[in-house]
């Protein structure tokens, strides 16, 4: 997504999502089997409700059509970001520590349990025990992984 088209979408849907008593998570847009499909990533503390989705997702119809940002077909999807959220500010990495992650710093994959942040940086218990510190701006990509399972295992 052109950085103007993702910035107003996210901007506004951030807006959104506060006046309703949402997180945004993320917006994506992306090209799949032809078609482009823009996608919201809501969630709430307790889960997020199917109204949720529907009432956020009519606001955000309602803002795209008057101010058509985005010059291609698309399919607007609103929905929860599921069990494997991504994690993206410092706040997401301290409100999830003790939980499984993987983040990808560079051409590295890294696997194990998050300890939190602080000051710009993450900290992760790795699978081998050891406990790496990263700064935030080096991570390209963090999500929440289901299970612990294979923690302490060499992949």
């Amino acid at each position: 997504m052109a950085s103007g088209v993702w910035e107003t979408v996210w901007s506004f849907m951030e807006q959104a999502a506060a006046r309703h008593g949402l997180e945004l998570v993320d917006v994506s847009f992306r090209q799949e089997g032809g078609a482009w499909h823009l996608r919201v990533f809501l969630d709430r503390p307790g889960g997020l409700r199917l109204e949720d989705c529907e009432t956020v997702s009519g606001e955000l119809s309602r803002f795209l059509d008057a101010t058509d940002p985005i010059p291609q077909r698309y399919y607007l999807e609103v929905s929860s970001p599921g069990e494997e959220r991504p994690l993206r500010r410092e706040s997401d990495f301290v409100r999830f520590a003790g939980r499984p992650v993987q983040l990808r710093v560079g051409h590295r994959k890294l696997r194990g349990v998050l300890e939190g942040a602080a000051a710009g940086r993450v900290r992760v218990r790795r699978e081998d025990g050891e406990l790496e510190e990263i700064a935030l701006g080096e991570v390209s990509e963090a999500h929440l992984r289901r299970t612990q399972e294979g923690v302490g295992k060499k992949r």
